[in-house]
């Protein structure tokens, strides 16, 4: 018997999509330990455990509201990363293993976004409930959890996607602060040197420091009375962040200036 190709358009592919099984909701975030398509490494679980928020966006290339929500999520989260420097990140990624980083780029380029994107990767769109052109999640905190998820985006979205953002910062907000008796960061604004001491009344047992996306740059464990220095004088000028951990709590944060001179 002949087989017959049938092309079907992108709108009806799509509604073929959502209405495929539905998977069980996930409450808790899938985690990566990977590249993005600019080289720079990431792991989900550590960039939620210094207290941030990703949203995460699923796509193909030639769906038209996989770029309407890449631009409308790049429009959503550029305020929260005005008043919450370093803590909210926007990432997309193919939602199939054969999308890779060369139609990653390019479809960034053409749609005139500029935010991180990384090749495709099956395992999680199926984790988050499979492809709905595109699928959106935003997920938050140490406790790694899922505050939204969503087959499909229109501007309609923006209101619950804002609110899942603001909830997963908001229960981070009761972050204690302890006070400078229990530990001190000098100097700052830093030229090479930074000292942070820990006194032993605190229960610190960790600090991260992280540059204004969220990456990571030191990660130290330490005893209780601890103090130490850093030479950070290969950094470039700018802003960091310090994140002091009472075991995988967040219960300070410092920002930091960089200079050069």
């Amino acid at each position: 018997m002949k087989r017959i190709a049938v092309q079907l358009p992108v709108r009806a592919l799509c509604m073929i999509l959502l209405a495929g099984p539905v998977l069980r909701a996930q409450s808790t975030a899938m985690d990566f330990q990977v590249n993005d398509c600019a080289g720079n490494f990431h792991h989900l679980y550590s960039e939620l455990d210094q207290g941030n928020v990703v949203v995460l966006e699923f796509a193909m290339m030639n769906c038209t509201p996989c770029i309407t929500a890449g631009k409308g999520i790049e429009a959503l989260v550029a305020p929260f990363q005005n008043s919450h420097p370093g803590r909210v990140h926007f990432y997309t990624f193919g939602y199939e293993n054969s999308i890779d980083c060369m139609a990653m780029n390019n479809w960034l380029a053409a749609n005139a976004m500029n935010h991180p994107v990384f090749a495709g990767d099956a395992a999680q769109t199926n984790y988050y409930g499979g492809m709905g052109m595109p699928t959106v999640v935003v997920v938050g905190n140490p406790t790694h959890k899922v505050y939204y998820n969503q087959k499909g985006y229109s501007p309609s979205h923006d209101k619950n996607i804002k609110g899942a953002i603001e909830q997963a910062l908001s229960e981070y907000t009761g972050i204690h602060q302890p006070g400078g008796d229990h530990f001190s960061v000098y100097p700052n604004p830093f030229l090479s040197q930074l000292t942070v001491t820990v006194n032993p009344e605190s229960a610190i047992t960790r600090v991260v420091l992280s540059d204004l996306t969220g990456k990571a740059i030191v990660v130290q464990d330490l005893m209780q009375g601890k103090s130490w220095s850093w030479d950070l004088a290969h950094l470039p000028e700018g802003t960091y962040f310090l994140s002091l951990f009472e075991g995988k709590k967040l219960a300070a944060t410092r920002k930091l200036a960089k200079r050069n001179q």
